[in-house]
């Protein structure tokens, strides 16, 4: 049940991305096959495309489950699923720039680690909800983290060819102030949906002057 409860999330952030960023897609089938070779080298390379956190938790959920008795691949390739949901904002933003997606989502994977937005992410992900209307506005600050994620990777890789050092020195202040705002969310005393919300809008905000 834990399992199909990931794979679940994951559906349901892959479909919001979708509706939210290719409604006037003509043809479902054509973006199924335009992202279905990238998604699967994504999914083949997510160890390789992960923080050292997330790597640590994935291992973590995946263990759970093989003690559970569920076999070791198949553990890999549920725990934490929804998180895969990533790679849809990956594949945009090599379409936008015309490169490889396993380039772009190392890219995407060093500025969540650097800006800590994956700890953002995790936090939205357990969130819970009041109400349905919250939820809803919950996944869908989940889509715009991974949204803002996905411009600011173009960004590194248009302005700087993929070099993060030099792209995060020339962001100083956008980089200070993110810091300083994503510092306040992690220390704070209360953490509510409301804290959250914020955060994220923040970081579209600081996204615009950083990209």
């Amino acid at each position: 049940l834990a399992m199909l409860l990931d794979l679940i999330r994951l559906g349901r952030r892959a479909t919001r991305w979708i509706l939210r960023h290719r409604r006037s897609v003509d043809s479902v089938q054509t973006f199924v096959d335009s992202c279905r070779g990238r998604v699967a080298a994504l999914i083949d390379g997510r160890e390789m495309l992960m923080s050292a956190s997330n790597r640590e938790d994935w291992n973590g959920a995946a263990a759970e489950f093989v003690t559970a008795g569920v076999d070791e691949p198949l553990a890999k390739r549920t725990a934490r699923a929804s998180r895969l949901a990533d790679a849809l904002s990956i594949i945009d933003a090599a379409d936008t720039t015309g490169l490889d997606a396993i380039a772009v989502g190392e890219v995407f994977v060093s500025l969540s680690d650097r800006l800590q937005t994956d700890w953002l992410s995790d936090q939205l992900a357990v969130l819970t909800a009041s109400s349905h209307w919250q939820a809803m506005e919950r996944d869908a600050l989940l889509d715009d983290v991974m949204t803002q994620q996905g411009l600011l990777a173009v960004s590194v890789l248009t302005d700087v060819d993929g070099d993060l050092e030099a792209w995060l020195e020339s962001r100083e202040r956008f980089v200070s102030e993110w810091r300083r705002v994503i510092g306040d969310a992690q220390h704070a005393t209360q953490q509510d949906f409301s804290m959250f919300a914020m955060t994220c809008r923040k970081l579209a905000d600081l996204a615009r002057l950083g990209s």
